[in-house]
């Protein structure tokens, strides 16, 4: 489906809200392990840049305990398997962290689990549209069928957005320079539906 043609069926109907399929903990739970050593960008991490659209960049580090993310990122670092800081060529969003799971459909450690656990920390479900509305968590679709999820929200001045990839494992979650929700979504148009499959 064409950036015109995914732009409308986004803006053109909001997705049907239900209750989410995915029951999540209250807190998120305990995960051991600690960040590679290898020499950045090992094999994983080469492949995971090389499908990032042109709109997220080339310019993407290691995440781990020392980059000054925040403590979410970290958590959703050490339940994937690669993970990268990316800085956007265009001047919205800030940045840009990109995570790639080990698996798609597991309780834990899953991209869905994941955003809905980010959304229900914040007091939000599955309803709404991020194109129209401050908070709001929905499907996204192309070619009829659904590809993932979106959350999005405006918090400490920023507007943030995560989405899915379900079948490639993929969550990403940008975060903008101020609270221009409408600019980050329109960054989103160009960006978010386009991960080299």
């Amino acid at each position: 489906i064409g950036a015109v043609g995914l732009a409308f069926a986004l803006r053109g109907a909001a997705p049907t809200a239900s209750a989410p399929a995915t029951t999540l903990a209250a807190s998120p739970p305990s995960v051991s392990g600690s960040p590679t050593a290898e020499p950045f960008p090992n094999t994983a991490e080469r492949r995971l840049m090389q499908r990032l659209p042109p709109t997220i960049g080339r310019d993407c580090q290691r995440i781990n305990g020392r980059s000054g993310d925040p403590a979410s990122g970290l958590f959703t670092a050490q339940m994937s398997e690669t993970n990268l800081r990316c800085a956007p060529t265009a001047s919205n969003p800030e940045a840009v962290r990109v995570y790639e799971f080990r698996n798609v459909d597991t309780r834990l450690g899953s991209p869905k689990t994941v955003l809905f656990w980010e959304g229900g920390n914040r007091g939000i479900f599955q309803s709404g549209a991020c194109a129209t509305d401050e908070r709001a968590l929905q499907e996204w679709r192309t070619g009829g069928e659904r590809a993932g999820y979106l959350l999005c929200y405006v918090e400490k001045g920023k507007a943030n957005l995560w989405w899915t990839h379900d079948a490639s494992r993929i969550l990403i979650w940008a975060v903008a320079r101020d609270a221009d929700r409408k600019a980050l979504w329109e960054w989103w148009l160009r960006t978010g539906p386009f991960l080299g499959l």
